[in-house]
């Protein structure tokens, strides 16, 4: 079982710290890596707050606009390689599941 949530933010709260989210179904396991040295890694390089959450299927970045967008950049690559076929890890189809919503251009 996971550990519980801390309490309120122990690290000097940025005023202007954002919060992103990004729908990252099938590709969590990559975006953490071995041990979690590929998601320490990213905060590491972008100074912005990684956390995945498996049973959602989400990944949560926050910090400084600039780390965020950052973080949020090398998440997303990270997804779009699984989705050409990078490695083809948890890519198995769903009986009669849809395809997710579109994401916009640009």
């Amino acid at each position: 079982g996971g550990g519980g949530g801390g309490g309120g933010p122990q690290f000097n709260a940025d005023p202007n710290s954002v919060t992103e989210t990004i729908m990252c179904e099938g590709a969590e396991g990559r975006i953490i890596g071995k041990g979690g040295q590929h998601i320490r890694a990213i905060m590491e390089r972008t100074g912005a707050r990684v956390k995945v959450f498996s049973d959602r299927h989400v990944c949560e970045i926050t910090g400084a606009p600039h780390a965020v967008a950052a973080a949020a950049q090398i998440v997303n690559d990270q997804i779009a390689d699984l989705a050409a076929g990078g490695q083809g890890a948890g890519l198995t189809p769903q009986l009669g599941g849809g395809v997710g919503g579109g994401g916009g251009d640009g």
